[in-house]
């Protein structure tokens, strides 16, 4: 006879071993990090999103950090231009790919809340909280 505590033991294990796949469709693809972070950013908190919907935030989440390696640049932080190009192109994909569940106000917020992270998480140039050590 199982324990209380082994059961809750196992069920934890196999959560935490898949907390780092995600599906979309039949396929698996690991979630590292970054685009976690921005997957956590963009439904927490937010519409109760189908699996499809999910599916879509996920691959908005691709899309930006795909994205900010283009837009972001040394010092972009300090210059005011650089940092409304980074602001741009988040509000302009999320505007693009976010489900339509999304209020003008959630996305507004979802928007200013990605621009805040982005600004404290990266330096520019591929310098950034989630790049490994040298």
């Amino acid at each position: 006879m199982k324990r209380p505590h082994q059961s809750f033991f196992a069920l934890e294990i196999v959560t935490i071993g898949d907390l780092n796949r995600i599906k979309i469709g039949v396929n698996s693809y690991p979630l590292g990090p970054a685009v976690s972070t921005v997957f956590d950013i963009l439904t927490r908190p937010g519409p109760d999103l189908s699996a499809k919907e999910r599916g879509e935030i996920k691959k908005v989440a691709h899309v930006v950090l795909e994205r900010l390696k283009t837009v972001l640049t040394l010092d972009w932080r300090k210059r005011v231009d650089a940092r409304a190009r980074v602001r741009l192109a988040i509000e302009d994909i999320l505007d693009e790919g976010l489900p339509r569940v999304y209020t003008p106000e959630l996305y507004q917020g979802e928007c200013k809340a990605l621009f805040e992270h982005v600004y404290k998480s990266y330096l520019g140039s591929g310098v950034s909280v989630y790049a490994p050590a040298a």
